[in-house]
């Protein structure tokens, strides 16, 4: 017999030994004798990898997938091949250390601790921090993480290893090989292990990526930021992007330290001009540009520009095109009908944004002392301009509220209304995706087909109250606006009226008076 017939036998001694029934033992010796004929059909003699794959794909029944797993399992642990299924895990994995040896450990830990007592150590204190579905998603992912980490021989724990699993596990993400939910619970595992590591405690939060650069260029952006009181005059998320836009200008600048300031030329922000507008689309750039003065112009006045190079920021790519991104009232009608089969929070957020035309940071951000139910009003103060804005509280919208805070909102004390469905329960952060997803769904196009985002309901808003000859007064207020210019851009959208404006041609270049 060769080594596969050997190991069938022993497996099939072993089912004897179990004292199934006869169903299951019929089962499992008709699975036997199929994969020895499938090692005599590939030309395997002996267990390997291979011809388990094979075994496992050729499944015609969740049954019969369940019979061959299990039969895998036997044989693997017999032999002790160390098989990996087709999520990466092996299908026998060592138990986790008891509750005596996790007891044992100190913290912050170092190399003489193991992975396997520093996961059995984090999953305690994380089994009743939640319910068990979201518990079960970790187990699952930690034992894909113990099981690369036993193939590649690394007991001992050490972050290295860690960070090499993590950026694995972005490479599947980027070449597809992964869903997305998949690789956050891989790489929110290996961020929770270093957090226990080091302070032994495990607390729900969300893990934020930093951007280390060179202390030089650190200190020359925290001087921008003073200079240009970008602290005081501007909201987090307007810093963060002051921020972000003076890193990715120094990225593609090539920047290591001042002296590499002192050498650019006029060609160089040009390319760099030509970079920004490849990245990102026109009207990311009408907000990206300005601050890419602001920051040339910093430079400039700390003498580590020989010249002002905002001027090359200020062509025909920054001025704003007057196309606004509409969708047509049939469109609208079918993204409201669509929302009976959404959630609910879903569906509040949207009817907020179709018949309210809040922005995404004012719904995000909305709080409970900022609906008056007994008035039937929304009172808020915008996130973008910090300005009052009062507006009805209509039944269908106030009805889409309660439907989520009464059935789908985590019971917790939270100011904000919208909350993550896992934990931590912070406020959302943005509800783009969720308007994306609905304009993917239902194959809607907008007026200029750029446009997927919650921004896209209060240009057509506006619009729909210029048709029905609402005054200027009345859709300023309801958009939130101070500034006439503001409204410049929604006003047009008033084709009609705009033609009667137009002058004759015919008179053009003549002067005459009376």
């Amino acid at each position: 017999m060769n080594k596969l017939e050997i190991a069938v036998h022993n497996c099939r001694a072993s089912i004897l030994k179990k004292q199934l029934c006869k169903g299951s033992n019929t089962r499992y010796c008709t699975a036997l004798n199929h994969l020895l004929k499938l090692g005599v059909r590939e030309n395997i003699s002996s267990p390997c990898q291979k011809l388990f794959d094979i075994f496992i794909s050729e499944s015609t029944t969740k049954d019969n997938l369940s019979t061959r797993r299990t039969i895998v399992r036997w044989i693997d642990k017999e032999c002790d091949l160390k098989i990996i299924d087709f999520d990466g895990c092996l299908f026998n994995i060592p138990d986790l250390p008891n509750e005596e040896e996790i007891k044992k450990i100190l913290f912050p830990i170092g190399s003489e601790t193991s992975f396997n007592q520093l996961i059995a150590y984090t999953l305690s204190l994380m089994k009743y921090s939640h319910g068990s579905s979201t518990y079960g998603q970790y187990v699952h992912a930690f034992k894909h993480l113990r099981s690369w980490l036993i193939i590649n021989n690394k007991n001992e724990f050490n972050v290295t290893a860690l960070k090499e699993y993590k950026s694995l596990n972005e490479d599947y993400f980027i070449n597809c090989l992964i869903k997305e939910w998949v690789f956050k619970i891989r790489r929110r595992c290996v961020n929770i292990l270093l957090d226990v590591a080091k302070t032994g405690k495990f607390e729900w939060h969300l893990f934020v990526k930093k951007e280390y650069v060179d202390k030089n260029i650190e200190d020359l952006i925290d001087g921008y930021f003073i200079k240009e009181n970008v602290y005081t005059k501007n909201s987090k998320n307007t810093q963060a992007l002051h921020r972000y836009v003076f890193l990715e200008m120094i990225k593609i600048l090539g920047i290591k330290s001042e002296d590499d300031l002192k050498s650019l030329n006029r060609k160089n922000f040009e390319e760099l001009c030509d970079r920004l507008n490849s990245k990102f689309c026109q009207n990311s750039l009408t907000t990206i540009y300005p601050i890419c003065r602001h920051i040339i112009t910093y430079l400039y006045d700390r003498k580590l520009l020989d010249l002002n190079y905002g001027v090359v920021f200020m062509n025909q790519n920054y001025f704003k095109e007057y196309n606004p991104c509409l969708i047509s009232k049939e469109d609208e009608i079918r993204i409201i009908e669509y929302l009976s089969h959404c959630s609910f929070k879903v569906k509040a957020i949207m009817m907020l944004a179709i018949r309210c035309g809040l922005r995404d940071s004012d719904i995000c951000e909305l709080r409970f002392d900022e609906i008056d139910w007994f008035k039937e009003i929304i009172n808020i103060n915008q996130r973008k301009t910090d300005n009052p804005l009062v507006l009805p509280l209509l039944d269908d919208v106030g009805n889409a509220i309660i439907d989520y805070i009464e059935n789908e909102r985590p019971n917790v004390n939270s100011p904000y209304i919208f909350l993550r469905n896992q934990r931590p329960y912070e406020r959302i952060k943005s509800a783009y995706s969720i308007c994306a997803r609905i304009f993917n769904k239902l194959e809607i196009k907008t007026s200029n087909n750029k446009g997927k985002g919650i921004h896209v309901f209060r240009y057509t808003l506006a619009k729909r109250l210029l048709e029905t000859q609402i005054p200027h007064q009345i859709i300023t207020d309801t958009l939130g606006h101070v500034s006439n210019d503001s409204d410049k851009y929604y006003y047009s959208m008033e084709e009609e009226k705009l033609k009667m404006c137009c002058l004759d041609a015919r008179w053009i270049g003549v002067k005459t008076w009376k």
